[in-house]
Parts: C-alpha cells; structure tokens; sequence
C-alpha cells in the first residue's frame, strides 16, 4: 500500500515561502540603499532651498515691521512709544543700519535704511547671493576689524534691505550689535558645520548675531539726544513687588 508523507509535503511549500520572504527582504533593503543615494541629494537641496527662502522671507517681513513701526513713531511725535515684536530669522549674520547711498534692487536710493544680511547654503534661484566672506574673528568681512585676509566659506548670503521714512539714532540701534556676537558653536553646539579655514589653516567657527531665531519685544521712541532721529530700546518685563494672591482674601 502506498503510504504519503503529508509531513514532508506541508515542509517543503514552508520553505520556498521562506526563501521567497527573505529574498524580497533583500531586495527591499537593496532598492532602500539605492534610493537613499537617487534621491538624498535632491532631498537634501531642496530641504536647503526651502530653509534659505524662509530665512529670505523672515527678513523681509522683520523689516517691514521696523520699517512701519518707525513710521508711526515719528508722526507720533515726542513721548510716544511703540511697542513692537520682531522675529530674527536663524541664520542672521548681520544688521545694520545706514543713511546714505544704497542699492534697493535694480534702483540706485539715497537716505536712512536697514539691511539684514542672512546666511544661505547655496545660491537660490541663481539670485543676487554672492559668496559669504569672513575675516579671521568670524564676523562677516565688511566690518573689517579682525580683517587679515578674508576668508571664504562654504556659505553664501544675501543683503535684504528696507528704506525707512524717517532716520534712526545709530547709538541706539541694538539689533545685532558687535559686542554681543556669538561664534556658530556656541549658538549651534559643538557639531556645527558653520566654520571656515582662516589664512593660517585654522579651523574657526563663524558667527551669528546673538539673537537670531528668536522674537524680540522692543519699544521705539524719539531720540533723547536727537530728536529728529528714532531709538530702539528691548522691552523688559518686570515682575510684582510681592507675590501673586488668586483666592479669595478669608
């Protein structure tokens, strides 16, 4: 009589199943390698793109707000105050305020502005990003205190600038100011990318305005020393004499 080995038969179907489910595992982690190396570097450029364009487009709005927070200052007149929050965009290198020739675009303009300079990663849509220069303290190579050699970086930036109405005190303009600058480590932690080769073939790191990702609350009146010029001053917020009572008194 012909006896089957059901036992054999049920073990054979289990393992080409196997070998069938540990090869598509294969090739899944195979076509998952290969797509990271196809598509990281389009990821990752468009990733920078997006970061760049929103710090591009931060700036613009903070001076927008400057710009009409010193309109409404001025036509206030003296012993007005206004109140004004303004965001820093991260990757702020610079601010700095002006009154005299500059370019706003194509167009050549003269009088008070306010330009905030923001680190890019690349050069955007081929814009007007030129490549980002440092002298050997960090600091961006136009202020030229520390200015050997400038030296380049891997990085670009653009000048986004804003007129405004009215003209600023300079001794009282504190965005961004040159004492108060902080190196990319201390600012980003100890893995930044955010350095570059000096003329000695160290490795520095550059550096950013102190306040730059974060929101500032800032007040704006006329100048006690000038008063046909603005001033800006950080709003501090103080707290009670004594300690808060919510209940009810007993």
């Amino acid at each position: 009589m012909l006896r089957i080995d059901t036992a054999k038969m049920r073990t054979i179907p289990s393992k080409r199943a196997q070998a069938t489910l540990e090869a598509a595992i294969i090739l899944f982690y195979i076509l998952l390698v290969l797509s990271s190396f196809w598509f990281g570097g389009p990821i990752q450029l468009a990733t920078q793109t997006s970061t760049d364009t929103n710090g591009v487009l931060l700036a613009a709005e903070a001076l927008d707000t400057i710009a009409s927070t010193a309109t409404l200052t001025a036509m206030s007149g003296f012993g007005a105050r206004k109140d004004f929050v303004v965001h820093i965009p991260f990757n702020t290198v610079d601010i700095f305020y002006e009154d005299g020739p500059y370019a706003h675009g194509d167009i050549a303009m003269d009088g008070p502005h306010v330009t905030m300079s923001v680190l890019l990663y690349s050069d955007i849509a081929n814009s007007t990003a030129t490549r980002y220069y440092v002298d050997n303290r960090g600091d961006p190579w136009w202020h030229g205190v520390y200015n050997k050699t400038a030296s380049e970086t891997p990085f670009y930036y653009i000048n986004v600038t804003r007129p405004l109405d009215f003209p600023m005190d300079p001794d009282y303009f504190i965005f961004c100011e040159q004492l108060a600058r902080k190196n990319a480590s201390q600012t980003r932690g100890m893995g930044t990318r955010f350095i570059f080769v000096d003329e000695y073939n160290r490795t520095r790191d550059i550096t950013f305005c102190c306040e730059a990702g974060f929101n500032l609350n800032m007040y704006m009146k006329l100048s006690a020393e000038h008063h046909n010029q603005l001033a800006v001053s950080s709003r501090h917020y103080y707290s009670l004499p004594g300690e808060w009572d919510l209940g009810p008194k007993p």
